[in-house]
């Protein structure tokens, strides 16, 4: 005689010791009993918001290329969990089969380019979050002249802000600093 059954699939809340009873039904009085430990171990949360990672485009400008230190990402993916392993791939599925891994220096190949991260525990829950690399143009920077009379000693006042258009290349709405 059984107390009741547990239905399957059985949604355990936490940790817990199942009792099991084995018995062949043709002979259901001859029976063996053991138990079975449940463990709910946790899965990664990963930030929700991931920023993009972008870089300038400072190695060869105008290329749309650059590397880029996956590991600065981190810390942001594992919203200060402990103990979590984070790997890197080229798309959600190679990541949730943990297959193709990139390294940690990768360089785009397409601009802007997906990268996700595989979060997991050595219990091995894993979770996947992907976010966007991208690497932004250098702005044109057009050389000018300014010329103005000025005192025997050669001191003179310019005003430099009439120079920003010339300066950014026509293009409106850039920020120039005069160094």
């Amino acid at each position: 005689v059984h107390d009741s059954w547990i239905a399957t699939p059985f949604l355990v809340a936490h940790d817990q010791t199942l009792h099991v009873r084995v018995f062949d039904p043709a002979a259901p009085a001859c029976y063996s009993t053991t138990t079975l430990e449940l463990h709910v171990n946790p899965v990664p949360v990963p930030d929700p918001v991931i920023p993009d990672y972008v870089l300038c485009d400072n190695n060869s400008p105008g290329d749309g290329q650059e590397t880029f230190d996956l590991t600065t990402m981190t810390p942001v993916i594992v919203n200060g969990q402990t103990g979590v392993t984070v790997t890197y791939y080229l798309n959600a599925v190679d990541a949730t089969g943990a297959v193709n891994a990139i390294g940690t220096t990768y360089t785009n190949v397409s601009n802007p380019q997906q990268i996700c991260a595989r979060l997991e525990y050595a219990s091995g829950c894993f979770a996947v979050a992907c976010f966007t690399i991208r690497v932004d143009p250098l702005p044109a920077a057009t050389p000018s002249q300014m010329n103005a009379c000025g005192s025997a000693a050669g001191i003179a006042t310019f005003n430099l802000t009439t120079q920003n258009l010339t300066v950014s290349g026509g293009i409106p709405g850039m920020s120039v600093n005069y160094y």
